[in-house]
């Protein structure tokens, strides 16, 4: 069973990093660059029923992204879509090619689109080598 990890990927920053595995939902501090600029917070969740699915933190409630996720030891698969725009997706996007190819040493290709009107599509798919 793959561990549940938060994520904390800075919007308008290219930095980001792993943080905490949230088995006892403990949340731990960021080291954000400048005052004022709020981390994007992302979970994954293993559900009871086998799905795996996404969230985003706002405050102490995590907001599921919509969407499918397959995950499994040799694989994973995320279809992902809200209207957060750009930045949002390219976190977003980046938060999970981290987890499953840093952590879970797989390899992945991802595709993300966003429309004029910020609604966008995350894709990964990734698989053991």
């Amino acid at each position: 069973m793959f561990k549940s990890i938060i994520f904390a990927a800075i919007m308008l920053f290219s930095s980001y990093g792993v943080t905490a595995n949230t088995a006892n939902t403990q949340q731990v501090q960021v080291d954000i660059p400048q005052v004022g600029i709020q981390p994007i917070v992302f979970y994954i969740v293993n559900k009871t029923n086998g799905s795996t699915k996404v969230c985003v933190s706002s405050g102490n409630i995590c907001n599921e992204i919509p969407g499918t996720g397959t995950v499994s030891e040799d694989m994973a698969f995320f279809e992902l879509s809200h209207n957060n725009g750009e930045n949002f997706n390219i976190s977003l996007i980046n938060f999970l090619e981290t987890e499953y190819t840093q952590d879970n040493g797989m390899s992945c290709r991802q595709s993300s689109t966003c429309g004029s009107d910020n609604d966008c599509t995350a894709v990964l798919t990734c698989k053991k080598d």
